[in-house]
């Protein structure tokens, strides 16, 4: 029988930063900033869901791929 991974499985700072390719310290600025979801207390740990990072991973992928709104005109006035 093979086994599937969960997508509700826990990570760690370390394990969440490898995923981005960042570091962990740029790891807990961005939940301060509010750009990745905050962790959950176990005990004395602390973890992230993998689906939670998961979809914030398709959250910024969406926002990039997402048309972006053009304004009209130039913003000059035309007087005469």
């Amino acid at each position: 029988m093979t086994e599937h991974m969960p997508t509700n499985r826990l990570m760690t700072a370390s394990e969440v930063a490898a995923e981005l390719k960042l570091g962990n310290s740029t790891i807990w600025r961005k939940v301060k900033q509010g750009h990745l979801p905050p962790p959950i207390k176990i005990g004395g740990s602390t973890r992230w869901l993998r689906q939670e990072i998961e979809i914030h991973i398709a959250k910024l992928t969406d926002q990039r791929d997402a048309p972006e709104i053009q304004s009209v005109g130039n913003g000059e006035r035309g007087e005469s």
